[in-house]
Order: C-alpha cells, then sequence, then structure tokens
C-alpha cells in the first residue's frame, strides 16, 4: 500500500512533517531527490527533480507527485535506477476503505502520467536519433575515441559531419545541439526500431539522447545473429567492439 513512516494521526500531521515524512520514505527506498528548488512540493502535480550522487548534477532523473488534502499521500521513482515507492501519511490498518481507494487512484494516475511522459519523451528521442544520422557519414574509424580505444570495427556508428540542432518537448523551446565530429552509436529496440542513441565526443565525453530508452534497446555489431555459433552481450558498445 505504501510506506508507513509515521504512527501520528493524519490531523497531526503538517505540512513540513507531510514533506519530511515523503523525503524519508523517497530515502527509504533508494531515491534520493537533490531538494532545492523547492522539492518536493506537496501540490498534487507530477514533478521532475535531479537525484544526488550522480556524475551529471542536473540530471532530473527523480520523478514524484505528493498530495497534502485529505490524507497526505504520495509516489515516487529514479528514471536511472528503477527505485520506486509509494507514501501515506497514515498506517495501513489506520487506512479506511474509502481513503485507500483514493489513494490507490492517487497512485495509478501518477503512474499513467509518468509513463505518458515517457512515451513522448521517448518518440522525440527517435526523432532527434534519425535527424543525427541523416546529418551524419558512416564512421570509418579514424575517430578519435576509436583510435584511443583501439577500435577498428565500426559496423553501424556514424559521425556528425555538421552541427545538428533540435528541442525537446517540456523544455520551452531550449535548443540543444550535437557538434559536428561526433561519434554517434544508435540505439534499437526489437519492436520499435530505433529509439535514440549515445554521442561520444572525442575527448571520450559520452552522453545519450535525453529521452533515449536504454531499458531493452541496443546496438547490434557485426552479422545478422543467426550468423554466429557464439552471441556476446556487453553492457557498453566500445566494450562489446573489442571483445567482436
Amino acid at each position: 500500500f505504501g510506506f508507513p513512516v509515521t504512527k501520528n494521526k493524519v490531523d497531526n500531521v503538517d505540512g513540513d512533517q507531510i514533506v519530511s515524512q515523503f523525503l524519508d520514505a523517497m530515502a527509504s527506498a533508494g531515491v534520493n531527490i537533490d531538494t532545492s528548488g523547492g522539492h518536493p512540493k506537496p501540490d498534487g502535480k507530477l514533478h521532475r527533480a535531479d537525484a544526488l550522487g550522480k556524475h551529471k548534477g542536473r540530471n532530473k532523473h527523480i520523478w514524484y507527485t505528493l498530495h497534502a488534502d485529505g490524507v497526505p499521500s504520495g509516489a515516487f521513482g529514479d528514471f536511472q535506477t528503477g527505485s520506486s515507492g509509494t507514501w501515506c501519511a497514515k498506517k495501513q490498518s489506520e487506512v479506511s476503505d474509502d481513503e485507500a481507494s483514493a489513494h490507490r487512484q492517487r497512485v495509478a494516475l501518477a503512474e499513467e502520467e509518468r509513463a505518458r511522459e515517457r512515451a513522448v519523451a521517448s518518440e522525440a528521442a527517435s526523432h532527434v536519433a534519425l535527424k543525427v544520422i541523416r546529418s551524419s557519414t558512416r564512421s570509418s574509424g579514424d575517430h578519435e575515441y576509436l583510435t584511443k580505444k583501439s577500435i577498428s570495427h565500426t559496423s553501424n556508428t556514424y559521425v556528425t559531419t555538421s552541427d545538428v540542432y533540435y528541442t525537446l518537448p517540456g523544455e520551452g523551446g531550449r535548443k540543444r545541439a550535437i557538434p559536428r565530429g561526433c561519434l554517434f552509436i544508435p540505439a534499437y529496440s526489437h519492436d520499435r526500431g530505433l529509439v535514440g542513441g549515445q554521442v561520444i565526443y572525442g575527448d571520450g565525453k559520452k552522453l545519450f539522447i535525453k529521452g533515449t530508452e536504454k531499458k531493452g534497446s541496443y546496438n547490434p555489431i557485426g552479422l545478422a545473429p543467426e550468423q554466429y555459433d557464439t552471441i556476446v552481450i556487453a553492457e557498453g558498445w566500445a566494450t562489446a567492439a573489442r571483445i567482436h
């Protein structure tokens, strides 16, 4: 049902306690939110926030919704780790059937909104990836990153031949750019085809196109799988290329 983090009756829980208990529940589930910027906000809306302890400070890995009205409750998660959970200000044994139903409905609505947001972001990432490929040539193996890694096999990789500009949903039209000369590793899904990709700079800096669906996606190296007696699955593209 949720994370019972207090024995207090809901009538005795003020706004600060709601936020504090919600943060405790998040931390217990391994979801560590950066509270700068006023997070978490108990307004019942779906919010994105940065996660603490990540390589990139501004990452927007955390999602949450927190309701302060009625029986205070909420839901939360970390897009990158997959950790998630729910919270309610009352213990499960103290919650009436109507309150439990309202809590489940809130959680379900939050999950639906989060799924819609991810679907929009994923669709945008696939369009950006296609734009990058159309602004690139097939990699010939002379990219700085490939040279440093001593990688000669470059099937299904590209190098941008011009700066690629694009915008993403929910960013107010902010223009992003992938510079000319970047190595691009497309990411594919078995059922959706191109879903995004990873950009690698000459100095080795890497980033995924925001919204790329990483879970279940891959970049194939070599011939079709049925052409081999052994198939190797690796976490990183460079590792797989070296093994191949």
